[in-house]
């Protein structure tokens, strides 16, 4: 893992611990709450939900 990655992670997850909303989203898979959350109300046009989507199929 690379640093800039770690710094990301520890980020997020501050992020998930202030914001249990979008921790709820998270682990219920709700992407498209979980990127309006986190990515605010212009994710449906950067289609950040479907990324995120992605990336955790492949996990």
């Amino acid at each position: 893992m690379s640093h800039s990655e770690k710094n990301h992670l520890i980020t997020l997850k501050g992020y998930l611990l202030k914001n249990k909303n979008a921790l709820e989203a998270l682990k219920s898979k709700k992407w498209d709450s979980f990127a309006l959350y986190y990515n605010g109300s212009g994710y449906k046009k950067n289609n950040y939900d479907v990324l995120i989507k992605e990336i955790y199929e492949k996990l």
